[in-house]
């Protein structure tokens, strides 16, 4: 399960970009974005893998919460460091941080 949500992030992106966008308008020429649409596309990539990674990372810490597998409620901790110090869910922001990254990428700025 885990490889296939990789391989629906790194996939979505091409779900929805247009014919027009690689090939031109007679789809025979391939089209040259501009520097600003290369920029934005590299920016949303970096930012879409930093979501992940930030995800990936505040995922294992809650997961590390229960030590052994326990599911006891006897003990309870509260996740602390990286990003639990400034907001509650810190998994739930990186996702909004990939779906940013995803609008980022797909910007008409690119389209041009």
């Amino acid at each position: 399960g885990y490889i296939l949500g990789l391989l629906h992030y790194a996939f979505v992106p091409f779900v929805v970009v247009d014919l027009d966008w690689c090939c031109g308008k007679d789809n025979t020429v391939e089209y040259q974005p501009s520097k600003i649409a290369m920029f934005q596309m590299a920016l949303g990539a970096l930012l879409c893998c930093y979501g992940q990674a930030q995800q990936h990372a505040h995922h294992k810490i809650l997961a590390d919460l229960r030590k052994g597998g326990e599911r006891s409620l006897e003990q309870y901790s509260i996740p602390s460091g990286r990003w639990f110090s400034y907001v509650s869910c810190p998994h739930y922001f990186a996702e909004i941080l990939i779906y940013a990254a995803f609008a980022v990428m797909l910007h008409p700025l690119l389209v041009n």
